[in-house]
């Protein structure tokens, strides 16, 4: 057992250097100390608010799936239990490939590329659906949930960290806030639907659903900035 604990210790050390070496270094500026008031009204701003609401209702269908996605992959998919760990690396490595690409697409078109891939993720638990009842065609689709469901969050705190650029503080402390409400009401729902008497198999469609609404609330945070733009410009 103590390998693991190995194992996550050098990938650690490993990370600590790729950001050492690789974090772009910039001037540092004299910081502004914003009041707790400036903070809260920085939380007015709709990119704030809406991105707070797509972060959770991602996360709620996430954590309903994920949180169960063993006994799901044992009792449904016919996963053999010494071969469990290997499913979870490939979502684990689909997620660091998922947090580079999020990254990247920031850099790019944010906001199209967070709408477009929260809608996938969407189609990606729609297919999961049909796929989990067969460890050879459940494989590929845990990589890809896991590409998906990492991509999305680095536009969206990107987002709010523009958006309370002059009190960021506070905003920037409520993304997590926003990420574990996310996940306390997703294993929470899970749970119980199971008690309720929903399979494993029905708990990607509340991902379905809720990945759905997510990318509604990031395509309206989308369309009011632009529709403020245009006001501005006229």
């Amino acid at each position: 057992w103590r390998a693991a604990f190995l194992a996550v210790a050098a990938l650690g050390v490993a990370a600590l250097l790729v950001v050492v070496f690789r974090l772009p270094r910039t001037v540092k500026h004299e910081s502004h100390h914003a009041s707790l008031g400036q903070q809260f009204r920085a939380l007015r701003h709709q990119e704030i608010w809406l991105s707070y609401a797509t972060i959770t209702l991602t996360m709620i269908g996430t954590l309903c799936y994920a949180t169960y996605s063993v006994p799901l992959m044992i009792q449904v998919t016919g996963v053999d239990i010494e071969h469990i760990p290997l499913f979870l690396l490939l979502g684990g490595v689909g997620s660091v490939l998922g947090i580079w690409m999020g990254g990247e697409l920031t850099d790019w078109k944010p906001m199209p590329s967070l709408v477009t891939v929260l809608v996938l993720q969407s189609v990606v638990y729609l297919v999961m659906i049909f796929t989990l009842h067969d460890p050879v065609t459940m494989a590929p689709t845990v990589f890809v949930s896991g590409l998906l469901g990492f991509a999305f969050s680095t536009p969206l705190q990107s987002r709010v960290v523009h958006a309370a650029r002059e009190a960021p503080n506070l905003a920037s402390a409520l993304i997590s806030t926003a990420f574990n409400i996310g996940i306390a009401i997703g294993a929470f729902l899970g749970a119980a639907l199971l008690n309720a008497g929903v399979g494993y198999a029905d708990l990607p469609a509340v991902a379905v659903v809720t990945s759905l609404l997510a990318a509604g609330t990031a395509g309206l945070s989308y369309w009011l900035e632009r529709r403020g733009a245009r006001r501005v410009a006229a």
